[in-house]
């Protein structure tokens, strides 16, 4: 009964809109018999051929035709010129005939110069400039966009000048010609700086670290994503913030971090979700699902493709659903579960590869049903499928190549000059091929004793990398002799062992004493106790030294049986306290009641303050890169006056993590904080601090 009255309820209302809609083309079409003069007829039938484009294209065509006809019968070009347009961009560009709304373009166009009328010319080579774009015609797209660029120039609009450049760069992005499309988005910039056109700066930003991303200048692509990312939160634009947040996770993963990436995923899917962007929301998860798949956590990984694939299949995103189907009957086969369940995915998959026609769905569908043959033991079959993706694959390769070149050509712009110079000269001088043979065994031994020279250049690196941060490293090998920067902002970090001193004397004691006891009386007593302490903190500094790296910590120095490490230092990054206090929660979870391995458990002290500090790089035969500032002694008495297992904080830095998280993101991600109250500090006097417990995501 319940189904029923459903079914009863959907037909009223499909049949409520129908005759909304045939209502008002009834309209139109009473106005079309009543109108008495021509313009008013042509208007009127270019308005019924929009309102019929969903409900009967075949009737819409019809109407944009006879006010065409009408139009040139009675010899009214400028109407012609509008029905022209209105027939390209109502409903063959809706229809996605790029041909056909191109040539409409084009008679809409030829019309209006023959009567001198420029009223819609701009929207006219703006469709045009987009039709092309489209089509994958980027030289005739980048051509009509330097007219257009012209006009606008010509009229001193700026603010068009500017999202012309943008439409220009994008283009410039697609032809794999970064350096160009990197030049108009500087360009742009600097209008959309002029107007404070916020959006536009965003946009720009987000274009420009794209571009960095693909040439894996990583650090500065992060930085132009969270400038776009300040910017979209300012303005409110919630689906280009999380845009951002996924561009900065997609940084991640290309470098190959997964644990950072997954975190700014699971912080976009929070703003895709608000604002219910189910496109967005069923990447991410994807993404997300492939992070697991590549930790090899399939249990996980197959809860993410299936969410993500009912999302898809909600809202009819075909060629994304098509993907999940793959990627669950892959994990599936691999796995050994659900094997026959994987094949009708794969069929599913199939059927929507044929109707859309994508290459890479294609060569996965190929690639699993190989994996499938393999584990039903049928290898005629496996390698038959091996042949269709090795095709497939040379096909794709041949693309990927494609985009190499392009980056290539961006990295190395001038050299790409000079051997384009080189080739022309051994074309056009046919008579001097020996000298180029010559010429070119010249560069040959040059390069090897490069190579060589390279190599060793590597071992250098590699010590002095050992010893100092990169950028620092940098420094030193440009000679430049004084080293020392200003920080307005970073965060700082000590981790000291409870008592250490006390056991290390306990087991030189107990060592000695057992070398008694059994009378070995060695010139050399020391070897064992000292080795194991040794080995006892290389062990702990190794954990600490895996994890500031996973959340982008320097670490500065160790002290005995302290380490320090510092954030946003030497590189600078606004999410430092973020990172510094991450760091410290994984620290001293991983290092709680350490085991010794003699019947020994360490426990730990962590104290972290902020503010301004001022590094460099002291010594010049063995050098040290160290710290100073009040934000150091004031973290170091926070580990000195903290308690066993527990990180205490300044007020000040509970102040700082508090407040990025409302700028970046509107909402605390869960950091929890422990008032300790005022207690007495040397050198400080009274400071009112905190313990950070722990973060919940």
């Amino acid at each position: 009964m319940r189904i029923l009255i459903l079914f009863v309820l959907m037909f009223f209302s499909c049949r409520i809109n129908l005759l909304s809609d045939n209502k008002k083309i009834d309209s139109l079409q009473d106005l079309l018999n009543k109108a008495v003069s021509v313009k008013a007829r042509i208007l009127t039938m270019n308005e019924i051929g929009k309102e019929l484009i969903e409900a009967d294209k075949k009737s819409s065509l019809n109407f944009f035709r006879k006010a065409i006809s009408l139009a040139q019968k009675n010899k009214l070009k400028k109407e012609e010129a509008i029905c022209y347009y209105n027939l390209g961009y109502d409903f063959y560009l809706d229809q996605y005939e790029y041909n056909n709304a191109l040539d409409c373009m084009y008679q809409s166009l030829k019309i209006f110069r023959e009567i001198k009328d420029n009223s819609i010319l701009v929207n006219i080579y703006t469709n045009i400039g987009f039709i092309y774009y489209q089509m994958g015609k980027y030289d005739n797209a980048l051509e009509v966009y330097w007219k257009l660029f012209d006009i606008y120039f010509s009229n001193d609009d700026t603010n068009r000048m500017t999202s012309t450049y943008i439409y220009i760069g994008n283009t410039y992005l697609k032809k794999s010609n970064y350096y160009k499309a990197y030049e108009n988005y500087s360009k742009a910039l600097k209008f959309a700086e002029k107007l404070n056109d916020e959006q536009s700066k965003a946009d720009c930003y987000v274009n420009m670290g794209i571009i960095n991303k693909i040439l894996s200048n990583f650090k500065e692509a992060r930085n132009y994503v969270f400038k776009a990312m300040a910017i979209n939160n300012k303005i409110g634009n919630i689906e280009n913030l999380s845009n951002n947040l996924v561009n900065i996770a997609k940084i991640y993963l290309e470098e190959g971090n997964l644990d950072s990436a997954l975190i700014y995923f699971e912080k976009a899917y929070k703003y895709a979700d608000k604002i219910k962007a189910h496109y967005i929301l069923s990447n991410i998860l994807s993404d997300i699902a492939m992070i697991y798949h590549k930790k090899e956590n399939d249990s996980k990984a197959l809860d993410y493709y299936k969410h993500a694939l009912a999302i898809n299949e909600e809202f009819g995103f075909e060629n994304a659903s098509a993907f999940n189907l793959v990627e669950i009957a892959h994990i599936w086969i691999n796995t050994g579960i659900n094997i026959e369940k994987a094949v009708d995915y794969l069929n599913k998959a199939m059927e929507t590869e044929k109707k859309n026609g994508d290459i890479r769905l294609l060569n996965q569908i190929y690639s699993t049903y190989e994996d499938y043959y393999e584990k039903k033991k049928n290898p005629a079959k496996a390698l038959h499928y091996n042949r269709l993706s090795s095709i497939l694959n040379d096909s794709i390769m041949k693309k990927s190549r494609i985009m190499e070149i392009g980056k290539l050509e961006a990295k190395f712009e001038y050299d790409k000059q000079i051997l384009k110079q080189m080739h022309l000269q051994n074309v056009a001088e046919q008579k001097q091929r020996i000298i180029n043979i010559v010429f070119i065994l010249g560069i040959a031994i040059l390069i090897f004793f490069s190579v060589l020279i390279w190599r060793e250049r590597g071992k250098s690196e590699k010590l002095l990398l050992n010893i100092l941060p990169k950028k620092i490293a940098s420094k030193l090998k440009r000679k430049q002799k004084f080293i020392a920067d200003h920080f307005d902002e970073a965060s700082v970090v000590f981790i000291d062992m409870v008592d250490f001193t006390k056991l290390s004397n306990s087991i030189l004691t107990q060592n000695t004493e057992d070398m008694i006891e059994t009378g070995f009386h060695s010139a050399r007593p020391e070897i064992s106790s000292p080795r194991q302490i040794i080995e006892i903190l290389n062990n702990i500094y190794t954990k600490l030294d895996l994890i500031s790296k996973k959340y982008g910590l320097e670490k500065i120095k160790t002290i005995g049986d302290c380490y320090m490490a510092a954030a946003g230092v030497p590189e600078i990054r606004e999410d430092h306290a973020e990172m510094a206090a991450r760091f410290a929660l994984e620290a001293m979870h991983t290092l709680k009641n350490f085991d010794t391995g003699n019947q020994t458990l360490l426990n730990f002290r962590c104290g972290i303050d902020c503010g301004s500090v001022v590094a460099g790089v002291i010594g010049e035969h063995k050098f040290i890169y160290d710290l100073w500032g009040d934000a150091v002694n004031t973290a170091s008495r926070m580990e000195e006056y903290g308690e066993p297992g527990k990180i205490q904080v300044t007020e000040r830095f509970k102040e700082k993590i508090t407040n990025y998280e409302l700028r970046i993101t509107n909402e605390n991600f869960g950091f929890q904080f422990e008032e300790r109250g005022e207690i007495e500090i040397k050198g400080k006097g009274k400071m009112r601090t905190y313990f950070l417990n722990t973060i919940t995501v």
